[in-house]
């Protein structure tokens, strides 16, 4: 269970991180700027300390298999939730 957590964070600290990346692109061509939503403060340190956190956790070979599956199934899984239409 904890190394498909880790493999579910990895897509999701990852995404966390490109967003900082393509808010800067929104910074240069719309204007959107932290005080107006576009604030990414912690993803960096948060990237940075997922290694140290992830080799202390999921420590047995046999956990890789389980933390690469559970990071591909939530690609597919943040996609629908993402394109949800008025669920609640």
């Amino acid at each position: 269970m904890v190394a498909a957590a880790f493999g579910c964070i990895y897509v999701l600290e990852g995404a966390t991180l490109g967003g900082r990346f393509i808010s800067q692109m929104f910074r240069k061509s719309l204007g959107v700027r932290p005080e107006t939503g576009g604030r990414h403060d912690c993803t960096g340190a948060m990237w940075q300390a997922f290694p140290a956190a992830f080799t202390a956790s999921v420590v047995k070979p046999c956990d890789e298999e389980e933390v690469v599956r559970a990071a591909k199934d939530t690609f597919p899984k943040s996609q629908h939730w993402m394109n949800r239409e008025g669920d609640n």
